[in-house]
């Protein structure tokens, strides 16, 4: 898996069979940074022709990298030579946000009692950070410092927890930028809960780290639903908050 400091990507480009600099490499990390940040638009159709030539790379590698993307949900692509960005749902933001209150409050549990004061002081510092980003509006900072923070969470959970929750992580940005760009507080709301996980962290207490990260990302997921599906019946959204030991 390649890597950076925010996480593993799902693309083996480090194994010597795929080069990091290579074509593939290059295509699929440009798409996905590109939908993830929400310059391709969710439903934006693009002929492999357009794209080919938005990435600067010939058809074949074009071809593997979007292979990647749906099999990792980000796009579908049909055989008539066209890609569309996979569209946001309330069905898909309700499942995504299930599997990383289930898993994301149970790493955090295991991790807390395994951080070090290095960890702590890392984890103090990316919360800083996504505070002077957010001061500045300047959105992509925030969201590198955001990565980091999340990632620091987890990080002693094992390799395989912290692949999984860094790519559903990753997928939720582009449900987040809608509530940062619609909800005026959105940003404030967050900078609030985000100190008292990392406060529950430093107390090493990891039951209330868990139950605090579980409420902050239940609360972002209903958040979302109430700009469009106000009448979205989130069930499983609602269990999963419960059975963490949220409010």
């Amino acid at each position: 898996m390649a890597t950076s400091e925010q996480g593993d990507i799902p693309v083996d480009i480090s194994n010597g069979s795929v080069s990091p600099d290579s074509n593939l490499a290059r295509a699929y990390l440009s798409l996905r940074s590109a939908i993830l940040s929400g310059e391709l638009a969710p439903g934006a159709i693009l002929s492999q022709v357009q794209v080919a030539q938005l990435v600067g790379v010939s058809r074949t590698p074009l071809r593997e990298a979007l292979r990647l993307l749906e099999s990792e949900g980000l796009v579908e692509a049909r055989h008539n030579l066209r890609v569309r960005v996979a569209a946001l749902s309330s069905e898909d933001l309700e499942q995504l946000y299930v599997l990383r209150i289930v898993n994301e409050a149970s790493a955090v549990r295991t991790s807390v009692p395994q951080m070090t004061d290095e960890d702590l002081a890392d984890l103090r510092s990316a919360l800083a950070l996504m505070g002077e980003h957010q001061r500045l509006n300047d959105e992509a900072g925030w969201e590198a410092a955001h990565r980091r923070f999340h990632h620091l969470l987890v990080r002693h959970a094992g390799d395989r927890v912290v692949r999984l929750l860094t790519q559903l992580g990753e997928h939720s940005e582009r449900y987040r930028h809608v509530l940062i760009r619609t909800v005026p507080r959105a940003w404030q709301q967050g900078e609030s809960e985000h100190a008292a996980i990392c406060a529950a962290c430093v107390d090493r207490d990891g039951a209330r780290a868990a139950a605090l990260l579980a409420q902050h990302l239940g609360r972002t997921a209903l958040s979302l639903l109430m700009v469009d599906a106000l009448d979205y019946d989130a069930a499983a959204l609602r269990d999963a908050i419960r059975a963490s030991g949220a409010q």
